[in-house]
């Protein structure tokens, strides 16, 4: 792909999914950050038109090569859904498959020149221990089921109460603990550390 197909294929699908928020699409931020995290993770960039879009579920967001191995990831933004096998939701529904996990809880001011610094990078264990202890009841009560589409989401990390007209954040504020007491690195931090 010449650096003129991949602009064009670019300026397409931010079109495509302008189109799309136009609607009134709460999916636009989750394809744009897939498409900006693969372009951002592979050494060179995308190199195909097929590589400009968001990857179907159940299919690998990204893949790189670090020390000879090939790992895998997903790229997930805030309440972002995948589909699982049956209702009931265990640590194994959780991007099986995937060695790492590339994640915000928010999405609101992220542009593709900033996002390799708000987004962070866990291995799949570490995000399922996240989603574990900022629940309030565990792992299950971080997620919710959506049986029409035979999905599961992760729940919002900040919820409107309307008795006191403010935003509750007490389960965003457990996220950021997560994050520093673990050390997540942002995917800029993570990207450099591997590629040396």
């Amino acid at each position: 792909m010449t650096k003129l197909e991949k602009i064009n294929a670019v300026r397409e699908f931010h079109a495509r999914l302008q189109a799309e928020k136009v609607q009134g699409s709460t999916g636009v931020m989750g394809k744009l950050c897939d498409f900006a995290v693969r372009d951002f993770v592979m050494a060179q960039g995308v190199r195909k038109a097929d590589d400009v879009r968001c990857r179907r579920s159940g299919k690998t967001d990204w893949s790189i090569r670090i020390a000879g191995k090939l790992v895998k990831g997903e790229t997930k933004t805030n309440q972002g859904e995948w589909k699982v096998p049956c209702a009931r939701i265990s640590a194994d529904d959780i991007f099986p498959g995937m060695d790492y996990v590339v994640y915000t809880a928010e999405v609101d001011n992220i542009t593709e020149e900033n996002l390799p610094d708000m987004m962070f990078v866990f291995t799949r264990e570490q995000f399922i221990k996240l989603l574990t202890v900022t629940g309030r009841k565990g792992l299950e009560s971080s997620l919710r089921y959506n049986a029409k589409r035979g999905t599961v989401g992760i729940q919002a990390w900040s919820v409107y109460n309307k008795k006191t007209a403010k935003w509750v954040s007490a389960r965003l504020n457990k996220y950021y603990d997560f994050l520093e007491e673990n050390e997540i690195p942002t995917l800029r931090d993570w990207v450099e550390a591997v590629r040396g």
